[in-house]
């Protein structure tokens, strides 16, 4: 059902045919630069992006952070949150994959997207160093990998 999804966004906006990979992920690559993951999660469809690092993050911001969070308009209703392990600030969101609809997902997908641009604009826009260049679909990311650069 996701496969079906992403084929018609990729399709609809002129980028191929999108699929799952084996590992049940398709990066999109947004700006050449940021990956953003669409994952089938059991019985839910999840969006993932790190946002940035959580060392750029004073508490004016980490109160603006949850206040967006309250109501999820700011966020393209996902959910800032931290990461422990990178140590960073992450922006994820989950559909229920049962009765998910293309309209809902395409929906959902931009609204994402939107936030996420949103939030790494808000952070300054930093990227830890060695994120700096641009993807290179060719060695740096898996052939497996279904990927889109928007």
């Amino acid at each position: 059902m996701i496969d079906t999804m992403l084929a018609d966004f990729g399709n609809r906006n002129g980028l191929g045919d999108l699929r799952l990979d084996d590992n049940g992920i398709c990066r999109l690559v947004v700006d050449d630069v940021f990956d953003v993951d669409i994952e089938l999660y059991g019985d839910q469809v999840s969006f993932f992006a790190v946002v940035g690092p959580m060392d750029s993050v004073g508490p004016g911001m980490l109160r603006m952070m949850m206040g967006a969070n309250l109501v999820g308009e700011d966020t393209g209703d996902a959910t800032l949150a931290v990461d422990e392990i990178s140590e960073s600030v992450v922006l994820c969101r989950r559909l229920p994959a049962d009765g998910l609809t293309y309209p809902a997902f395409e929906r959902a997908l931009e609204g994402f997207l939107q936030g996420f641009r949103r939030w790494r604009q808000e952070l300054g826009g930093h990227v830890p160093a060695d994120d700096m260049e641009p993807h290179d679909a060719a060695s740096a990311v898996d052939p497996t990998m279904t990927i889109l650069r928007l």
